[in-house]
């Protein structure tokens, strides 16, 4: 190979060369680009899932109130009512017959504002006229225990969501009892070796009571 030639060829190379430096500093250029596009969608669309999540959590506050307000609503339509198991047949008014029936049980004289059964005619829930008598009624519950023969209770007529607290509560209590502890329920709260816990729903778990 002469000498021309070999200068022909190195110059080719290099021009070669050249080109293709160009050609990547192309694509490196396209490619910062093209990081810089991928960078703002997925800004984007993090403002957008911050938004959607924003969104959601105004959502499920809204929807809280909205069930705490029910909640609330239906507590105060059943605060003066009472549920009465083996109370048995009453034949005639319904409201007299239960206002003889808690008179001559547990000594209590009230106003019935509306009674029916329920609960296939097991139980009986009686509207009573005012919180106070009412108190008088829960108070006096108790003598109920010294009956002999069926046994019978009054209790609150608890909304659904009190029910399923109660309803969780007894389940602690049992567990609770087997592990040898002393344990007592109220209402939404338990006692366990003398120290109280209430349930609280949203987290699902006993909180003490300070």
């Amino acid at each position: 190979m002469d000498k021309e030639m070999k200068t022909t060829m190195i110059r080719e190379m290099r021009e070669e060369i050249k080109t293709l430096r160009k050609e990547l500093a192309a694509v490196r250029e396209e490619n910062g680009e093209l990081r810089k596009e991928l960078a703002t969608v997925r800004e984007e669309r993090r403002g957008r899932d911050e938004k959607e999540q924003l969104e959601k959590a105004d959502w499920m506050k809204r929807m809280e109130m909205i069930e705490e307000k029910m909640e609330q609503r239906e507590k105060k339509e059943r605060k003066n009512n009472v549920i009465i198991t083996g109370i048995g047949a009453i034949s005639g008014n319904i409201e007299k017959g239960v206002e003889e029936w808690l008179e001559r049980e547990i000594g209590v004289k009230v106003n019935v504002k509306e009674a029916f059964k329920v609960n296939k005619d097991k139980m009986m829930l009686a509207k009573i006229e005012s919180w106070e008598q009412k108190k008088n009624i829960m108070l006096s519950k108790s003598k109920l225990k010294e009956k002999k023969g069926e046994r019978m209770y009054i209790d609150d007529d608890l909304t659904r969501e009190e029910r399923e607290t109660q309803k969780k509560l007894r389940e602690l209590a049992r567990e609770e009892r087997d592990r040898g502890k002393r344990v007592k329920i109220g209402y939404r709260k338990i006692q366990i070796n003398g120290d109280w816990f209430r349930w609280d729903k949203r987290q699902e778990k006993l909180k003490k009571i300070c």
